[in-house]
């Protein structure tokens, strides 16, 4: 499991420093991005290491949904898990390798979904 690289992106750094501090000793890599911009430049650099992708909603530079549609011009297969504390993200799109968490979400929640999505 802990070949597994996964990119991170909120514009929290609690938020980061959480993830990663729940992640990371459940044997993932985490990598993080502040913003959408940092995401995709992120995604852009190690694409073919990156196993999963967890992004918020709400970000500045690009949305969690602006940066899934950048991504899926480059892979449609990568698995990638939105979150949101507002609303459900990507109503009405259709994309089989996408799954969404309603924030706040518990440790065990996300350790779950991040399992089962990199099955």
């Amino acid at each position: 499991m802990g070949s597994r690289l996964i990119l991170f992106a909120d514009d929290s750094e609690p938020m980061r420093r959480l993830v990663r501090a729940i992640l990371e000793p459940a044997g993932y890599q985490v990598m993080t991005a502040e913003d959408g911009n940092q995401a995709l430049a992120q995604f852009a650099e190690h694409a073919r290491d990156i196993d999963l992708v967890i992004l918020d909603n709400q970000m500045p530079g690009h949305t969690g949904e602006e940066v899934l549609a950048q991504i899926r011009e480059r892979d449609n297969d990568l698995p990638v898990l939105m979150a949101s504390g507002f609303e459900k993200p990507g109503d009405g799109i259709k994309d089989p390798r996408l799954s969404y968490l309603t924030k706040p979400y518990m440790p065990a929640d996300l350790i779950r979904t991040v399992g089962k999505l990199l099955k």
